[in-house]
């Protein structure tokens, strides 16, 4: 097994998009929810691929950090020596729990999709050629689809009546800490000025008062 994928189930069409995308290219992918059979005993199945797979990559999501069944595969990974991959999108990396976070993160936070598709389609020319890395098409693979997925979830998301109008659109948090910075005193002013967002970098252009 290539590739070990650690998620969420509220990332789950992320997950499957890019186990989908890894299987198309050739690379073995394991997915519980898609490479689980009736009547396997899921827990050996998960274990023994985790085992087996070269790469762990870990969708460090918000709501993956604090699940527990994704904390038990990642301790499974750490104490068989897995090199763990993991990905962030919506949060900092230094919140990533406990042994994880003395893994090296991709941090997608701010990322500019354009630099993500160039990697996905230099990693795509390398396979075809015959002279690939097998971590950098992974890789590549996975910044291309969860920021993509990114973006249409910011597209397609509607703001609530009681929403601060101040929270990113990405990761949605509000709130005196979270606020986008740097926060202005009249909209007006800064009109067409980009802002960070504190909490994960995401950045945004104003485009109107």
């Amino acid at each position: 097994m290539d590739c070990f994928i650690s998620y969420s189930h509220t990332d789950s069409s992320m997950a499957k998009k890019i186990h989908q995308s890894l299987t198309d290219l050739g690379i073995s992918a394991f997915l519980a929810e898609i490479s689980l059979r009736g009547g396997d005993d899921w827990s050996d199945e998960i274990w023994s691929n985790l085992r087996g797979s070269q790469y762990v990559v870990f969708l460090a999501s918000e709501a993956s950090c604090r699940s527990p069944f994704v904390l038990q595969e990642l301790g499974g990974a750490r104490y068989d020596k897995k090199k763990i991959i993991p990905v962030v999108w919506d949060m900092s990396p230094s919140n990533l729990p406990g042994w994880v976070n003395q893994s090296h993160a991709v941090d997608l936070r701010g990322k500019d999709p354009s630099a993500a598709i160039e990697q996905f389609t230099g990693a795509l020319a390398e396979l075809k050629d015959g002279n690939w890395d097998l971590l950098k098409v992974i890789l590549a693979v996975v910044a291309f689809v969860v920021l993509t997925l990114a973006i249409a979830q910011i597209a397609t998301r509607k703001p609530t009546e009681d929403e601060d109008p101040l929270a990113c659109p990405n990761c949605t948090r509000g709130g005196t800490v979270f606020r986008m910075s740097p926060v202005p005193p009249d909209f007006k002013e800064l009109v067409g000025a980009t802002h960070e967002c504190t909490n994960c970098g995401f950045k945004t252009t104003l485009a109107s008062a």
